[in-house]
């Protein structure tokens, strides 16, 4: 489990400065904030549906 959670706390990093440089840094947080919970849920199969 530990090296996903490494691969994926550095994509998280990689997709931040990605956003970060396009638009204004808060809201490059929220959204990145709200797809990892996404995809957190995704992954460990809750199947919810995150508005």
């Amino acid at each position: 489990m530990q090296p996903r959670i490494a691969a994926l706390e550095k994509e998280w990093f990689l997709e931040l400065k990605k956003l970060e440089k396009n638009s204004n840094p808060a809201q490059a947080l929220d959204l990145l904030s709200e797809r990892a919970v996404k995809r957190l849920y995704k992954n460990i199969g809750f199947g919810m549906r995150i508005c």
